[in-house]
């Protein structure tokens, strides 16, 4: 087996070995002997989730080419969602920051960071990633569309950690629903084909955490340069960028990126 082998290969050819596996991830105990005496052992096993392999074993991930395709061997994010980092959340009766930071599995203080002032600077950029958007114009891929209209109306900045957001003086004076801006959580546990050469529930199947980051910013610098190439500014008075415009574009956020240390290409 390598990192690389395909469903054809380890189903041909390991079976019995898949058969195995999928009974230590049920519970089969395992018996040994160390020096004449007979030990019990149950395993708990864990299997790479970035790992080509492991994606043939589980027949799913790591492929497909429309935009409705999941990429993922272990969530249901499809290929058109993977630049869709934040959305909004409707805020509550009772809500207080510290709750729905709690929600969301982040510190309060990152709460405040993502919802900074709406002239800030931060929020100018922050707002480039928010792809839970209201589509006005039919666009099926997040690259395709400027329809940033991601809906955030709580001034953070004026409220404590644990103070009830709709129960404050100038939430009282407005009607309306209040938005604050969290993280994306796509729902996990993508059911696995009956052909699965294993069924593993995707706790079991974590990412390293190298290919972790590495992945989170190859996806933010990918979206960044997929921004710049949709939005380069046309030369010489024209109606619309050409090739030239947009690869002109890439070539200054390149040479930004190398003058700040970063080889991304």
């Amino acid at each position: 087996m390598t990192g690389k082998d395909s469903y054809d290969n380890l189903s041909q050819h390991q079976l019995a070995l898949w058969q195995e596996l999928q009974d230590l991830v049920n519970g089969e105990s395992v018996v040994f002997s160390i020096r004449g005496v007979e030990l019990t052992l149950t395993m708990k096993l864990t299997f790479p989730a970035d790992m080509s392999a492991h994606w043939s074993a589980f027949k799913v991930g790591g492929g497909g080419k429309k935009d409705t395709d999941c990429v993922c061997g272990r969530c249901n994010v499809p290929y058109s969602h993977l630049g869709r980092v934040f959305t909004s959340y409707t805020v509550k009766p009772g809500d207080t920051l510290q709750k729905i930071a709690d929600m969301h599995d982040i510190d309060v203080a990152e709460l405040r960071i993502i919802n900074p002032a709406g002239d800030d600077v931060y929020e100018r950029a922050l707002s480039c990633l928010d792809y839970e958007y209201h589509c006005e114009g039919n666009h099926t891929r997040p690259e395709d569309c400027k329809c940033y209209t991601s809906p955030r109306n709580v001034p953070v900045e004026k409220l404590k950690d644990d103070q009830d957001i709709l129960a404050a003086p100038a939430r009282q004076q407005r009607r309306g629903d209040f938005y604050l801006r969290v993280h994306k959580v796509h729902a996990m546990d993508r059911q696995l084909p009956p052909e699965a050469l294993l069924q593993v529930a995707h706790e079991r199947c974590p990412f390293c955490m190298e290919h972790c980051v590495q992945r989170v910013v190859e996806c933010f610098l990918r979206h960044l340069q997929s921004k710049v190439i949709n939005e380069a500014p046309p030369s010489k008075s024209r109606s619309r960028a050409t090739h030239d415009d947009q690869k002109a574009a890439v070539d200054r956020l390149n040479q930004a990126f190398y003058n700040h240390g970063c080889s991304y290409r």
